[in-house]
């Protein structure tokens, strides 16, 4: 499980060595920037939010992921931790309390299947742990279901979950056999350095009509507290006022704090999302009452959440984030890889940004539609040309 680094009876010992801890930091940035490259262009396709469209690519991008990351030398041990910092940037990205657990408790899933099957062949183990992470990291949505309808019965929504097994591990499956017949070449010469205080942009650079992006670790504290907050209480709230309360504070403070233009922004996503899942609970139960119900989850519990999200990732650097949570004493294993994600995303978000102007330039993006008339050249600038990047820092 881990060696030493000196010899001697009192020699420190160590389970992640610097270059492991880079190559889990470089694993998160594919995760994270990928995933959210493929729900943006699926949503764009779909004009909404739809999880079983998009858990099929996602779970062929992590499964290569893990692939890449576990490598030739079985670093079974480094699943869990990919799984507690995978699952922190998400916290800070989308406030959702319970996805550090659920991606946690993935890891920790993915890494003793894998290595339990690896005791009869390792390229068996990798594949029962890519499937085991992908299908347990999606555990979260039976939360979600639960507080969203307020534990009624929704078999539309629960149908969904359920459909998406299959395609989450057999795209988790697919992503390691393309790792296998050569997806990403080695890269000799360049290197993963994590650094906590490299970088000082906001999450989100360039976002047009932000604030001044705050300094220091206190604000950077308050806005991640308010996060957890407005995340959490929701949850254990049934009273709309006080529900209405909570939504109109938090938006308040969005105003004032964040961007007006991706205040506006969130907003009308939470309300498409209703319409579309409120059609669809009232086709299936033809329940107006269902309909007015969902209002309290999309309205009432995920606008705080996503408000304050907006406001945190739009207004403070990582590099202050990343010294709250040291404060708070999480292990430097864990900082180290998270400096690595939070550095590459204002990069991550510029060279997107850069992509869309390339593919407009070159006439091949008119809008959604272009990615059915130009699916190599949308896919290759977007998506697979930085993932490839970056894969070839995991590859062995």
């Amino acid at each position: 499980m881990s060696r030493a680094l000196e010899s001697g009876p009192t020699a420190p010992r160590v389970v992640f060595t610097p270059r492991e801890l880079g190559r889990v930091g470089a694993a998160a940035t594919m995760m994270v920037f990928g995933g959210t490259v493929i729900i943006l262009l699926m949503m764009a396709m779909m004009g909404h939010y739809n999880s079983l469209a998009h858990s099929g690519p996602k779970a062929v991008l992590d499964g290569a992921v893990i692939a890449l990351l576990l490598g030739k030398q079985h670093r079974w041990r480094v699943l869990p931790l990919l799984g507690i910092v995978y699952g922190l940037v998400l916290l800070i990205q989308i406030g959702v309390p319970y996805l550090p657990i659920v991606l946690t408790f993935a890891g920790i899933l993915g890494a003793v299947g894998g290595k339990t099957a690896g005791l009869i062949n390792r390229r068996l183990g990798i594949l029962i742990a890519a499937g085991l992470f992908t299908w347990a990291a999606g555990l979260g949505s039976p939360i979600k279901i639960y507080f969203g309808t307020a534990d009624q019965h929704e078999p539309f929504l629960w149908g969904l979950w359920f459909a998406e097994w299959p395609l989450r591990i057999g795209g988790a499956w697919l992503g390691v056999m393309l790792t296998w017949r050569g997806w990403a070449k080695p890269s000799p010469v360049e290197t993963i350095e994590p650094a906590i205080d490299a970088e000082s942009q906001p999450l989100t650079h360039g976002m047009p009509g932000s604030r001044t992006v705050v300094r220091g670790v206190r604000p950077a504290a308050l806005r991640l507290a308010m996060l957890l907050l407005v995340a959490i209480l929701p949850l254990a709230i049934q009273k709309w006022s006080a529900l209405t309360a909570i939504t109109l504070l938090t938006l308040t403070y969005a105003l004032v704090l964040g961007s007006s233009r991706r205040v506006l922004q969130t907003l009308l996503g939470i309300v498409w999302g209703w319409a579309v899942f409120a059609a669809a609970s009232y086709l299936w139960h033809h329940d107006p009452d269902r309909v007015i119900d969902l209002i309290r989850t999309f309205a009432l519990r995920f606008a705080p959440m996503a408000l304050a999200a907006v406001v945190l990732i739009g207004t403070t650097r990582p590099v202050d984030v990343l010294r709250v949570l040291r404060h708070c004493k999480i292990p430097r294993a864990v900082l180290l890889p998270m400096a690595v994600v939070l550095r590459q995303i204002p990069q991550s978000r510029r060279e997107l940004s850069h992509g869309f102007a390339q593919l407009r330039q070159k006439g091949q993006w008119k809008g959604p539609l272009s990615l059915f008339r130009n699916p190599s050249a949308v896919l290759g600038t977007l998506l697979f040309r930085p993932l490839q990047r970056w894969a070839q820092l995991l590859s062995d």
